[in-house]
């Protein structure tokens, strides 16, 4: 492999990884305190969505996620992957790094 083929970390992903390792492979009605994080994320998703004006199902589309993506992350169901957490804050408009705190 060449360092061509080689994608630059941005410095979000490196905070996201660090914090991924950090939470527990579980089933999500497992993860009750993980500190925090889940709440936080969904806290922050939903503040920027609705100083948008919009739905759920507004931002999924925008974000190219199913609308249950959105309610999951919201009431921190899921712990989402960092693609997914690029592809929302893109569609609000929002630093990757404000909304994993």
């Amino acid at each position: 492999m060449t360092d061509q083929n080689l994608l630059p970390i941005l410095p979000a992903q490196k905070a996201l990884a660090r914090i991924a390792t950090t939470l527990p492979d579980r089933h999500p009605q497992d993860l009750e305190n993980i500190g925090g994080y889940l709440d936080i994320w969904g806290e922050r998703v939903r503040k920027a969505r609705l100083a948008k004006g919009w739905s759920q199902n507004d931002l999924a589309v925008r974000a190219r996620v199913v609308p249950q993506t959105i309610s999951r992350i919201e009431t921190a169901r899921i712990r989402p992957h960092l693609r997914t957490m690029e592809q929302i804050a893109w569609a609000l408009e929002v630093d990757v790094r404000w909304l994993i705190g």
